[in-house]
């Protein structure tokens, strides 16, 4: 009886895979930034080809570790807006930004997870728990007499 071998094939699939920046950026940031990175003029600036990325590194890296407002100039263009902060952990920005620095004809330097958690700790939300107790909310206002306040739900 004559044996044949076939070779073995082993499938090694990391325990953590790494966060998919691309996905993340549409699930957080292409609602404003729009799906290609292309912004929406005089309101949400673009990040494809964005000069801002580069000449504004930190400003822009710090924008969603805690919220970005006030004049910023983008492609010779002035943005008056507000940006909140995103509830993304420093693994998951990283991601975002070597997803955005690379794709639609952006070439910024990558960043690093060591570079994302060093800013995060000089902003005013220096970890992402700290961003997100922020966000609790207050103690329900006493009801009026005669009246029962509860809570039906805690949004995310």
């Amino acid at each position: 009886m004559r044996r044949i071998a076939f070779p073995l094939v082993a499938l090694i699939t990391p325990l953590s895979a790494a966060p998919d920046g691309s996905a993340l950026y549409q699930q957080n940031c292409g609602i404003c930034h729009g799906p290609e990175g292309l912004g929406m003029a005089g309101v949400f600036p673009p990040l494809a080809k964005s000069d801002f990325l580069i000449k504004e590194r930190d400003k822009a890296l710090r924008g969603p570790m805690e919220g970005l407002n006030g004049k910023i100039e983008v492609n010779g263009a002035t943005y008056d807006g507000v940006m909140p902060p995103a509830f993304l952990d420093d693994e998951q920005l990283t991601a975002v930004f070597n997803y955005i620095f690379s794709a639609w004809g952006n070439d910024v330097p990558r960043t690093t997870t060591q570079e994302i958690s060093e800013l995060r700790a000089k902003t005013k939300f220096p970890t992402l728990d700290a961003l997100k107790s922020s966000m609790v909310g207050e103690k329900l206002p006493d009801a009026p007499e005669g009246w029962t306040l509860s809570l039906g739900t805690e949004l995310g």
